[in-house]
């Protein structure tokens, strides 16, 4: 029975490692740029032309508009961040409840007063695999929403980096030791917008809270697997579905750009369009079917459970 115990204990860490692991990549943010073909390349005669006073009014407008645009999408991050602050606070405020709820139960029908008991029991719960999945599912839906406002803030940065610098300071080529202005700073080699590795390490984080509930709902649902020997409820299964089918339209949505557009991606360098997102819905699909297997269980082809058998069963 201790093996067993350690065994499933020993599973249970490697999946979260490996749930970490996807999470990490699918969240991450890679690099992007636009294709030299699509640069705005300056010449002095072009740029006089461009530079007259009525299409000069024109392009800084374009940019005031440009400049307003990522300042109200900046904006709108934080507040749906907030948003996903409330949910989960919302979350522990329910389960603290229910816990609580338990805890006064069990006292005054005058059995053993055993917080840790009560605690386990709440956490097995339906209700508590549940009720994680959904705010695990919302919180994936606000993260999809943040990204989108990401990518439309990075297009409007590539913009300015590859047409209106450069028209402004006659070059797209900047050498050592010279002033280079502030987008296509931020897109030098080895820079913020440009870095695979700082696209990971960095950008993930935003995504953070996400990752929390989603390991808590897997926490939660393989515990219950475990402790009901592989056999699901019809609920909990949709419930599964629902988080996972979540990760998969993140992974699609929240990475797909037009192909005018290209990504950096780990080992594989520069993709557009659907390569550049094939390989996320691949990680996201893989994820699926490995929690499936460990969450839901064999035994967990949507089988039924009614009271009888609840009641037999103890």
């Amino acid at each position: 029975m201790h093996t067993k115990t350690n065994r499933h204990e020993f599973m249970t860490v490697g999946l979260i490692f490996i749930n970490i692991c996807v999470l990490v990549l699918v969240l991450s943010f890679p690099p992007m740029s636009l294709p030299d073909k699509y640069q705005y390349h300056p010449d002095l005669d072009t740029n006089q032309k461009l530079l007259n006073p009525s299409t000069d009014r024109l392009i800084l407008a374009e940019l005031q508009k440009g400049i307003n645009e990522i300042q109200m999408r900046l904006q709108d991050q934080s507040t749906w961040f907030h948003y996903k602050f409330l949910f989960v606070g919302g979350l522990l405020a329910a389960f603290l409840g229910l816990f609580s709820y338990a805890h006064l139960r069990t006292r005054f029908s005058g059995e053993r007063d055993d917080s840790g008991v009560q605690l386990e029991k709440t956490l097995q719960s339906p209700l508590a695999t549940i009720a994680l999945a959904s705010v695990c599912s919302l919180s994936l839906m606000i993260d999809l929403h943040i990204r989108g406002n990401a990518i439309v803030i990075n297009q409007i940065g590539l913009w300015i980096s590859s047409h209106v610098e450069p028209l402004y300071f006659n070059t797209n080529v900047y050498p050592l030791h010279s002033f280079v202005p502030w987008k296509n700073f931020l897109r030098l080699g080895g820079a913020m917008h440009t870095d695979v590795i700082n696209s990971i390490t960095f950008f993930w984080t935003i995504h953070i809270l996400t990752v929390i509930c989603f390991l808590l709902y897997l926490i939660s649902a393989r515990t219950a697997m475990v402790k009901h020997g592989g056999v699901r409820i019809n609920i909990e299964v949709l419930a599964f579905l629902l988080v996972h089918l979540c990760l998969i339209v993140l992974a699609c949505s929240g990475h797909y750009l037009p192909p005018v557009f290209q990504q950096k991606l780990p080992l594989f360098g520069m993709q557009e369009g659907v390569f550049a997102t094939f390989p996320y819905i691949v990680m996201a699909l893989t994820l699926t079917g490995i929690n499936w297997v460990f969450v839901i269980g064999r035994g967990g082809g949507g089988v039924t459970i009614d009271k009888e058998q609840v009641t037999k069963g103890k």
